[in-house]
C-alpha cells in the first residue's frame, strides 16, 4: 500500500512536469492582412522569426493569419470586422497586429502604448516626422513602423534611353517628354505607347494619386497640403486634364491595377505612377514631379507592428520579442531591404554604403513625403469613397475642378457662423449696437432728470443688473468664428452668471419689500452683500467645478451626406459634468420661479406696484424665452447658419426684454405717458381667476383706480380664502 502511494505521487509529479515542459512554449498568433504582391513575404516572415525563435530558445512560437484578396472572398473586409469583435468584447484571438497605417486611428484603442513597453533607444531609431503620423495617435505610439510604401513614378529605360531624356522633375517636364517620345514613336508606327497613366481606379489608390498631385502644387518645399479650396489646388487638377489630354486617355486614367501592371509588363506606359513594391528590370523608380523644380510628392504607407493590449501580460512580453526582431537594425537591413525589397522606416540605413549600391538611396532620402490624414478624421472611409466618386466624375467632365474640389473639401469641413457672410454681419452689428447701448443707456441711473425712474433699485443693485445684460450680450459674440472648448466655457459662464445676475437684485428687492415684515426680510435687508455673495458663490462654484473638472466641450456635427454642412456646438461631457449643468439651470430656474412668485404677492402694493408691472412683463417674456430655449435645445438642427441664429435670437429677444424694455421703452412709455397696455393686460390675465366682475375693471391704467380696486378686493371675503391672495391684493406692508 505505501508502495501504491509512492508510485502514485511520482506518476502525478511526472504529468505536471511534463504539462510545465508542455506549456514552456508561448504560442503568439501574429495576424495581418495582405496585397497580393506580399502574401508571399508574410509568411517567410513568420518562418524566419520562428527559426531565431529556436535558435535563441525564446519559447515563442509565432503563428500566422493571414486576410488576403487572393485567398479570401472577403479580403481585407473579413480582417477589419476582427475591430468590431474588440468593440463588442475584449477579445484575444490574436496577440501582434500588421496593419495598414491608413487605420492606425481605427485600431488605437485597441493596441498598446509602446512607448510604456519597448526601450526608449527603438523608439528613438523610428522616431522620424515623416513616420510618425502613421503609427503616433493621440501622442502614443500605437505601433511601430514595420516597412512602407511608397508611390514613386516609373520610367521606361528603353525610351528614355533611346531619345536621350532623363527623369522629368516637373509636371510641364513629364509633359513635354513625353510629348516628344510619344510624337516620335508615332512616327514610327508605335500607337500602343501611353505617356502616363495617373492612376485613378474606383478605390483608395485615387485618393494617393490626388493627395500626391495637391502635395505636388505647393509653393515650397516647407509649405504644407494646399487647401482644397486654394488655386494650387484648382491648378493641380486642371493639369492633371491637360496631360490626359495629351499624352494619355480617360481608359488609362481609370483602368484598375491589374490593367496598369499589364500595361507596364507590356511596356505600354512610358511613365507611370505605382507603389514602389512594384519593380521592372526595364523601369526606374523616382520621386513623383512637382509644380516647379525642388517639389516633389510622395505617398508614404505602409505597415505597422502593434500588440494587443487586453491578451495577458506574459504575452505581451513574449509579443515584444516578436517586434524587437522584425524592428532590428539587421532584420530591417539583411530582410527588408535586401531580401524583400521593401523600404525600410529605419532612414539611417539609407546612409549604408552597401545598401545604396542595391537600390536608390535617393528617392528615400529626397523624397518630400505626405500621409493621408485618415487619423485626423472621423470617417475616413466615407470621405475616401465619396471623394472618389467626385473625382471620378470630375474626369467624366460632369464636374468643373472648383466644383469637385468645393465638394470633397465640405465632406470634412467644419463651417461656423461668420461676420464676414451679409448676415453674419448684419447680426453681428446688432450686437454690437445693443452691447453699446447697454453701457450707454446705464448712465441714466446716474441723471438726476432719469433718477426718478430707477427708484425701485439702488445703484449697486441696478449696475449688478446691467452687468447681467452685458455678460448676456457678450456671450453671442462666441458664435462667430470657430468653436473652441475656451469659447463653449466662456459662453457657458457668461450665461449661467449673467443670468443670475439679472435676478438676483429683484429677488434682493422683493424679499425686502415683502407684504408682512418677517425676520427672513430683516436679515436679508440688514445682510445685503452677504445675501447677494451666498446667491451668486453658489452658482459661481459650480462654474469653478465644471472649469477644473474641464467638462465643457466642443462636439463635431458631422453629416455624411452631400446636403448639410458640418458644423460645432458646444456640450457638456462626463456624468458628473452634466449633472453639475442640470443643477446650475435648475437653480436658476427656481430663483426665477421664486422672483415671479414673489412679484404675484407685492403685486399692488403702492410703493413699487408700476415697477413690479413694468417687471413682470419681462419675467413673462423671460419665462416664454426659457421654454423656447429649451424646445430648441431638444429639436435636431441640421443648419450650422440656422442653428446659431436661434440662439442668438432667443438671447436678444431676452436681452431686449431685461435691458432695452426696462431701460429704454419704459422710460419713454413714462416720459410721454403712452398708455401701458402691457399693464392691462396682466391685469385681466391675473383678474380673470377670481372674479369675472373685476375685468373689465382691471383693465382701467391710472393707479389711483387700481388701488380702489384693491381695496374692494380685500373687504370682499371671497379674497380671503387664501393668506397668499391677502398678499397678493395688500397695498401696503401689513
Amino acid at each position: 500500500m505505501k508502495y501504491n502511494i509512492f508510485y502514485l505521487f511520482t506518476f502525478i509529479k511526472y504529468i505536471l512536469v511534463l504539462i510545465r515542459f508542455s506549456d514552456a512554449t508561448v504560442d503568439i498568433n501574429f495576424v495581418t492582412d495582405s496585397y497580393s504582391v506580399l502574401d508571399e513575404a508574410f509568411p517567410l516572415m513568420i518562418e524566419q522569426f520562428n527559426d531565431y525563435s529556436k535558435k535563441k530558445k525564446l519559447d515563442i512560437n509565432l503563428k500566422l493569419t493571414l486576410f488576403s484578396d487572393q485567398n479570401n472572398p472577403q479580403g481585407y473586409n473579413e480582417y477589419y470586422l476582427t475591430i468590431d469583435q474588440f468593440k463588442k468584447k475584449k477579445t484575444m484571438s490574436y496577440d501582434v497586429f500588421a496593419y495598414d497605417s491608413l487605420y492606425t486611428k481605427v485600431f488605437s484603442p485597441f493596441l498598446v502604448p509602446l512607448e510604456e513597453y519597448l526601450e526608449s533607444d527603438i523608439l528613438e531609431l523610428y522616431d522620424s516626422e515623416k513616420t510618425n503620423p502613421l503609427n503616433v495617435y493621440n501622442g502614443h505610439w500605437v505601433g511601430v513602423p514595420f516597412f512602407l510604401i511608397l508611390t514613386v513614378l516609373q520610367g521606361n529605360k528603353n525610351y528614355l534611353k533611346k531619345y536621350n531624356k532623363g527623369m522629368p522633375e516637373t509636371w510641364d517636364e513629364l509633359l513635354t517628354t513625353a510629348e516628344y517620345i510619344l510624337g516620335e514613336e508615332k512616327l514610327l508606327g508605335n500607337d500602343k505607347l501611353v505617356g502616363y497613366n495617373g492612376l485613378f481606379p474606383q478605390n483608395e489608390n485615387t485618393m494617393s494619386s490626388v493627395f500626391q498631385l495637391l502635395y505636388s502644387y505647393r509653393e515650397t518645399k516647407d509649405s504644407p497640403l494646399p487647401d482644397f479650396k486654394s488655386q494650387e489646388a484648382i491648378n493641380a487638377f486642371n493639369k492633371i486634364i491637360e496631360i490626359r489630354e495629351k499624352i494619355s486617355s480617360q481608359e488609362f486614367y481609370t483602368s484598375t491595377e491589374i490593367f496598369n501592371i499589364q500595361a507596364l509588363l507590356e511596356e505600354n506606359l512610358l511613365f507611370a505612377q505605382f507603389w514602389n513594391t512594384f519593380q521592372l528590370e526595364n523601369y526606374t523608380q523616382a520621386v513623383l514631379p512637382g509644380r516647379k523644380k525642388g517639389i516633389n510628392s510622395v505617398i508614404i504607407g505602409g505597415y505597422n507592428l502593434g500588440i494587443n493590449k487586453n491578451i495577458s501580460e506574459e504575452k505581451k512580453q513574449a509579443s515584444l520579442e516578436v517586434l524587437k526582431f522584425f524592428l532590428s537594425y539587421e532584420y530591417q537591413k539583411e530582410n527588408i531591404i535586401e531580401t524583400f525589397h521593401l523600404t525600410s522606416p529605419l532612414f539611417s540605413l539609407y546612409d549604408d554604403p552597401d545598401i545604396c549600391f542595391e537600390v536608390d538611396c535617393n528617392i528615400v532620402k529626397n523624397m518630400q513625403s505626405f500621409s493621408r490624414p485618415s487619423y485626423k478624421m472621423e470617417n475616413y472611409d466615407y470621405f475616401s469613397s465619396t471623394s472618389v466618386n467626385y473625382f471620378q466624375n470630375f474626369l467624366r467632365g460632369n464636374l468643373t475642378a472648383e466644383q469637385t474640389l468645393t465638394k470633397m473639401d465640405d465632406i470634412t469641413r467644419i463651417y461656423y457662423f461668420t461676420n464676414k457672410s451679409t448676415l453674419g454681419l448684419v447680426i453681428f452689428i446688432v450686437l454690437l449696437v445693443l452691447f453699446y447701448l447697454i453701457v450707454f443707456s446705464t448712465f441714466e441711473i446716474f441723471i438726476p432728470k432719469f433718477q426718478s425712474h430707477f427708484t425701485f433699485l439702488s445703484k449697486d443693485l441696478w449696475l449688478i443688473y446691467v452687468y447681467g445684460s452685458i455678460l448676456m450680450v457678450t456671450s453671442e459674440f462666441t458664435h462667430f468664428g470657430e468653436l473652441t472648448q475656451i469659447k463653449c466655457r466662456f459662453q457657458n459662464v457668461t450665461k449661467i452668471i449673467g443670468d443670475l445676475f439679472i435676478l438676483i437684485p429683484l429677488l434682493y428687492k422683493l424679499i425686502v419689500n415683502f407684504p408682512q415684515i418677517n425676520s427672513v426680510s430683516k436679515w436679508v435687508k440688514n445682510h445685503k452683500y452677504i445675501f447677494l455673495l451666498i446667491i451668486f458663490g453658489i452658482q459661481f462654484l459650480f462654474s469653478i467645478i465644471l472649469i477644473i473638472m474641464d467638462a465643457h466641450a466642443v462636439d463635431d456635427i458631422i453629416f455624411y451626406n452631400d446636403k448639410n454642412k458640418n458644423f460645432k456646438k458646444c456640450a457638456i461631457h462626463k456624468t458628473e459634468g452634466t449633472i453639475i449643468s442640470y443643477i446650475q439651470t435648475i437653480y436658476n430656474v427656481l430663483l426665477y420661479l421664486i422672483v415671479c412668485s414673489l412679484m404675484f404677492l407685492e403685486y399692488n402694493i403702492e410703493e413699487t406696484i408700476h415697477d413690479i408691472r413694468y417687471f413682470t412683463i419681462v419675467m413673462i417674456m423671460n419665462g416664454i424665452t426659457l421654454i423656447l430655449q429649451f424646445i430648441v435645445n431638444k429639436l435636431t438642427i441640421n443648419n450650422y447658419a440656422l442653428y446659431s441664429l436661434i440662439q442668438i435670437a432667443l438671447n436678444l429677444l431676452f436681452i431686449i426684454m431685461n435691458h432695452i424694455y426696462v431701460f429704454i421703452i419704459r422710460i419713454i412709455i413714462e416720459k410721454f405717458n403712452i398708455p401701458d397696455t402691457d399693464k392691462e393686460m396682466i391685469n385681466k390675465m391675473l383678474d380673470n381667476k377670481y372674479s369675472a366682475h373685476d375685468i373689465k375693471r382691471s383693465s382701467i391704467c391710472n393707479s389711483e383706480t387700481s388701488r380702489s380696486i384693491s381695496s374692494s378686493k380685500q373687504s370682499n371675503p371671497v379674497y380671503h380664502k387664501s393668506k397668499l391672495l391677502s398678499y397678493h391684493y395688500a397695498t401696503n406692508p401689513m
